[in-house]
């Protein structure tokens, strides 16, 4: 019953008040309820929503360290063959100094070389004209003798 209708057609009694009063708020706890359970049931599923999202955060920021420990890692060996074989270059290069020390001894030895050959070169060459000025001598000698003994 509605309070027109009532107007119209009968009286409100304190009866029909109640039942109306009792209706409406039978009718309104049922709302109220239903509102209650639908607001409940958005909650969790928000809640769970959430959850579900931090947690595919938790595993997406996990799989990014381990990727990001992972690559540290590689870096970290590169970095440390890098060093290995620094040091072993490092040990097998010879000191400036050392080497300079080295190349002057041999250029000093080439000096004293090439005045030995120089002075050799020199005796070789003096053998030979002493011995190209006896040949001729010899030459000489012989045309001499050979013409002296046809005519005697």
């Amino acid at each position: 019953m509605t309070p027109a209708s009532s107007r119209a057609t009968e009286r409100w009694t304190v009866s029909s008040l109640k039942d109306y009063m009792e209706a409406l708020i039978l009718a309104n706890d049922e709302r109220y309820s239903q509102r209650f359970l639908d607001s409940q049931t958005a909650v969790q599923a928000a809640l769970s929503a959430a959850r579900t999202a931090v947690d595919a955060a938790l595993s997406a920021a996990k799989e990014a360290v381990a990727k990001a420990e992972t690559a540290n890692e590689k870096r970290f060996n590169s970095v440390d063959e890098l060093r290995a074989a620094l040091a072993e270059l490092a040990r097998l290069v010879m000191p400036r100094l050392e080497q300079e020390a080295i190349n002057r001894s041999h250029a000093e030895k080439h000096t004293a070389y090439d005045k030995k050959f120089d002075q050799l070169a020199g005796q070789r060459s003096g053998v030979k004209d002493v011995l190209g000025y006896l040949v001729a001598i010899a030459g000489l000698l012989l045309a001499g003798a050979s013409i002296y003994f046809r005519h005697i």
